[in-house]
């Protein structure tokens, strides 16, 4: 008994750790492309704003994907 609710525990951990990296790369990532665009366009702050922006939905995208896995 005890392993199955140690182990229960580990999968939790690793799911939450597995979903904040993903949404952290989601934005990071978004939002550099769009910075490096603007520096190679001379768009100023537009691209790095729309990234942000693409970055942030697909971090909600991740959330609501992985709530539905769950059901």
């Amino acid at each position: 008994m005890t392993d199955k609710s140690s182990n229960n525990w580990v999968k939790s951990l690793s799911e939450a750790i597995n979903v904040a990296t993903s949404m952290a790369a989601a934005v990071g990532l978004c939002g550099i492309a769009g910075y490096l665009l603007d520096k190679k366009l001379g768009t100023e702050p537009w691209l790095t704003l729309a990234g942000g922006i693409l970055g942030l939905a697909t971090a909600m995208k991740i959330i609501l994907d992985r709530a539905k896995k769950d059901d």
